[in-house]
Parts: structure tokens; C-alpha cells; sequence
């Protein structure tokens, strides 16, 4: 299994990524029904079942808006915004990087530095996600998978959190 794509590393270089064993054994380690790809300079992770996300501001919330039961559930169904769970990294080439940019990545595989975009399917203090089960897999992909077969850089245990936002 050989993971192809071409990395637009910004510096005016390209780079065709043939083999990289680290990644190679995290889209191995992936749960059925999650991808891996490259796409340019993009690495995304996702899985094709639908998730329905509610945002709103859980921090203080009551407990009962944190549980995991059907009451919850309905509320997220039909108030949150259907979309599919997914982890995306800018990835560039770590030869190529200067060191101030080296410390700013989120983790590195045996050639590349990724650096986190996007994460969608981790419960998080301003979002919640359904079904259950798709987000536990998003949690063990992001909080486990992600460092055991990646070095970590300085990556987040969850998501990155804009707390400044309303």
C-alpha cells in the first residue's frame, strides 16, 4: 500500500511523495470506513458517514447538555448541520522548512511536517457531534492514532479552540 500524491511545498519545489512509512502506518491503523489522501499540499483524514454537528457554547453548560442520550441526540439531529468527520493537514516537506516554521508544526512523518487546518467530529467546549460512535472513532483517530504513528510537534490534544469567539 503505497500513498501517492504531490506536495506543493510553497518554496517553489514539488515534491512526489512515493513512500513514507509513518504514514503509510497510520492509514493502515485507520478504523474501517476512514480514508486517508493527499491532495496537493493536503492531507485529509475522513470517514464518508454522515455527522450532524450542533455548535454552541458547552462551556458551563448543564450537565445534562453534555450527556450522550437520545434527548441529545434528537437536538443535534435537528438543529445541528449534517457533514462528515475530518482531520486536514497543510503538509510541506521538513527539508525545506526553516525552524521557527519546524516548532509550528502539529506533527512530523518520517519527510513532512503537518500542520492541523481543520478538525470535524471531536466533541469539543463549543461543538457536539452524532452519531456517538462515529465521534468516539474521531477521538481515538485524533488523540491516539495521530501520535502513536506520527512524532508529535506541539499538537493539541483536542482540537484547536478559537476562545476569543462569541
Amino acid at each position: 500500500m503505497v500513498l501517492m500524491g504531490v506536495i506543493t511545498t510553497g518554496f517553489s519545489h514539488t515534491v512526489l511523495v512515493k513512500s513514507d512509512a509513518r504514514l503509510e502506518k497510520l492509514k493502515a491503523a485507520l478504523p474501517a470506513g476512514w480514508t486517508m489522501s493527499i491532495n496537493g499540499d493536503t492531507l485529509k483524514i475522513e470517514n464518508a458517514t454522515p455527522v450532524w454537528v450542533l455548535e454552541s457554547n458547552y462551556i458551563n453548560a448543564p450537565l445534562g447538555n453534555l450527556q450522550r442520550d437520545m434527548l441529545n441526540m434528537e437536538k443535534i439531529k435537528k438543529n445541528g448541520t449534517e457533514t462528515r468527520a475530518s482531520f486536514v493537514f497543510v503538509i510541506k516537506a521538513t527539508k525545506l522548512l526553516p525552524d521557527m516554521e519546524k516548532a509550528k508544526a502539529n506533527y512530523f512523518s518520517k519527510y513532512y511536517a503537518l500542520f492541523e487546518f481543520k478538525a470535524v467530529g471531536v466533541d469539543t467546549p463549543y461543538a457536539r457531534y452524532y452519531p456517538y460512535d462515529l465521534e468516539e472513532e474521531a477521538a481515538s483517530i485524533y488523540n491516539v492514532l495521530l501520535r502513536e504513528h506520527l512524532k508529535t510537534g506541539i499538537g493539541p490534544v483536542y482540537p484547536a479552540v478559537d476562545y476569543g469567539r462569541p
